[in-house]
């Protein structure tokens, strides 16, 4: 609906968004901090995807959860869970998700499979 009603406030709110995101992800790597990286990251996506900007956008996300799972990986990451969006118990989750309804070109029948395809499994 804000598209229709104001396609140009509409592309320049996510420019905004985009912007911000990049700053805090800059910000998150200076600290060290890989989950908030990845998030920003992910958010990055988000606003790439609302500006039609696909490709930058999957490279956002695929680039999100290769830094999540590296962090954890090498034991920079807590277990804690972090609600990012209903559903998703991390940012890896979220990040497979967009990579897998947004930039795979093979349809694919729900999480388990999704998150099979990236050799994760949800306990």
């Amino acid at each position: 609906v804000l598209a229709d009603a104001d396609p140009a406030g509409h592309r320049a709110a996510y420019s905004r968004a985009l912007q911000e995101f990049r700053q805090a992800e800059m910000l998150f790597r200076g600290q060290k901090m890989p989950a908030n990286m990845a998030k920003s990251l992910v958010g990055e996506g988000e606003a790439l995807l609302s500006l039609d900007a696909h490709k930058p956008a999957c490279e956002r996300f695929s680039e999100a959860l290769r830094l999540y799972n590296d962090a954890k990986a090498e034991g920079r990451l807590t277990d804690r869970v972090v609600i990012l969006a209903s559903g998703y118990r991390s940012i890896a989750e979220l990040a497979m998700a967009y990579l897998c309804s947004k930039c795979m070109p093979e349809a694919w029948k729900g999480a388990k499979e999704c998150y099979s395809r990236f050799g994760y499994r949800r306990d």
